[in-house]
């Protein structure tokens, strides 16, 4: 399946019996094989041209090899090749380990991370589909060192590997990439339990494909109104934010004040933008150096209810900026962090809305 060079980093790591794993779950029909394989190589034809294009571009970036591939746990854990389109610099794929790849830590060239935010990179998969390492739906393949690290102490994990992985995650289109392993496992599971036939194989595929394009579409437009439109021909001045805005319209910020240990008073901002590491808001009262921490309540509706979902952050800068609106005298800059790892899937979930299936 891999080479012995690939696979050294998991030699410690055994091969999962799958003795008095209910049959429904190891057993796919060979007309469901089929039916997997035969779409892969419907799309790859389909998708081409699309495929062609990106591997052009990078080639002639000259930014190293056009794919890039991997050691990934399938089936009982058996380890084989995965690929994508290389998006990462070379060096940082050896050094990368078990960690989450973040934008500005690899430093990724817009293009490249274009491509990871819309899957467009997982692509060249479609030939581990249609080779029988994956199906087009199922758990996403993980890295065995994430595994190591992260999730082989999660309750029910291993319950992914009962099955072949997949091209379309559940749990990938339902939250943003640095939700906790518990909460995607979780996910995962409740997914497996449904049995995965053909029709619902073709449905969720369908679902991604509009998800992708919406995603593209919007993306897409973006990248052209603030790149040709706003610099170039109306000479607007750079925006050198690193990270993109996301325009608020459901959030609002909830300072604590302490004295002596002690939580004080609380006071409440309307959140304007926000991005990865900076909000600016609305707020009728000073700033002072007692604001020790801040809560973000961001308004969801789910399943026709609304929903209040809460944030705990810390407050690392913040400085003054003049106010634009008549009802509010002050507008504050706050570079902030989460406090927790959950805090920081709601942040990215309902308030950045990275996941795929969010509204954009």
């Amino acid at each position: 399946m891999c080479s012995s060079k690939k696979c050294s980093t998991i030699c410690s790591l055994d091969e999962m019996s799958l003795d008095g794993v209910p049959s429904e779950f190891l057993c796919s029909s060979l007309s469901f094989e089929l039916v997997n394989r035969g779409l892969a190589a419907v799309f790859l034809l389909v998708g081409g041209p699309l495929m062609i294009a990106i591997a052009l571009y990078t080639f002639l970036s000259k930014s190293g090899p056009v794919l890039y591939s991997g050691v990934r746990l399938g089936k009982a854990k058996r380890p084989f090749l995965i690929y994508k389109f290389r998006t990462l610099p070379i060096e940082y794929n050896k050094a990368m380990g078990a960690f989450i790849v973040e934008r500005k830590q690899a430093s990724i060239p817009p293009f490249y991370w274009f491509l990871r935010e819309t899957r467009l990179d997982e692509l060249p998969q479609l030939f581990n589909v249609l080779r029988g390492d994956m199906l087009l739906v199922g758990p996403r393949p993980i890295r065995p060192e994430v595994y190591l690290r992260y999730c082989r102490g999660i309750a029910d994990f291993d319950r992914r590997f009962w099955g072949k992985p997949g091209l379309i995650g559940v749990s990938q289109l339902l939250t943003p990439s640095g939700t906790p392993k518990r909460i995607r496992a979780r996910l995962d599971n409740l997914f497996q339990e449904k049995k995965n036939n053909a029709q619902h194989t073709m449905a969720m595929v369908g679902f991604t494909i509009f998800l992708v394009l919406r995603k593209v579409m919007v993306k897409g437009i973006y990248a052209i109104w603030r790149n040709l439109i706003y610099q170039k021909l109306l000479k607007k001045e750079k925006d050198r934010r690193f990270y993109e805005r996301i325009p608020q319209d459901e959030t609002i910020a909830c300072f604590q004040s302490f004295e002596d240990g002690k939580d004080v008073t609380s006071h409440w901002g309307i959140v304007l933008d926000i991005n990865e590491t900076t909000m600016r808001l609305y707020c009728n009262t000073p700033f002072h150096t007692l604001f020790g921490s801040i809560k973000l309540k961001s308004r969801v509706v789910r399943h026709g209810k609304q929903k209040v979902k809460t944030a705990y952050c810390s407050i690392e800068s913040w400085r003054s900026i003049k106010s634009d609106d008549r009802l509010f005298l002050r507008c504050y800059v706050v570079d902030y962090s989460p406090l927790t790892p959950f805090s920081q899937y709601i942040v990215d979930k309902y308030i950045l809305r990275k996941s795929m299936a969010e509204r954009i």
